[in-house]
């Protein structure tokens, strides 16, 4: 790619935001079966990951020209919706959620250290 837009970012943010992505849908999911919003780390989890995502983005505006930012956002828009599906399928719908709903953190600090390094 270009120095300002690594693969290891793209591959990160997209976790990121798939990750979260995947919070934000098992809280939803819990609110339409009648469950309230679902148990509170999921709600935290999820609120969490969404201003995860802003900064994140904010950090690589500040670090690189603004047209990469929203490269980095459509691409991450469209890893987030074909990786809850992918690790549905490989880990099953529990286990693949609660890997989503807390491994979103893990990507987050790797996009963030990316980020840094440029």
């Amino acid at each position: 790619m270009n120095e300002h837009l690594p693969w290891s970012l793209i591959v990160a943010y997209g976790c990121m935001t798939g990750g979260i992505f995947a919070t934000q849908e098992l809280v939803r999911r819990a609110d339409a079966y009648g469950m309230g919003l679902g148990p509170v780390p999921i709600q935290i989890s999820a609120a969490l990951g969404t201003v995860a995502s802003l900064g994140t983005l904010i950090h690589y505006f500040v670090m690189t020209p603004w047209y990469w930012v929203i490269v980095l956002f459509v691409t991450g828009i469209v890893v987030a919706a074909v990786l809850p599906t992918l690790v549905t399928m490989l880990f099953g719908r529990n286990l693949g959620g609660m890997l989503l709903a807390f491994g979103w953190i893990v990507f987050a600090i790797w996009a963030n250290v990316i980020i840094a390094r440029l």
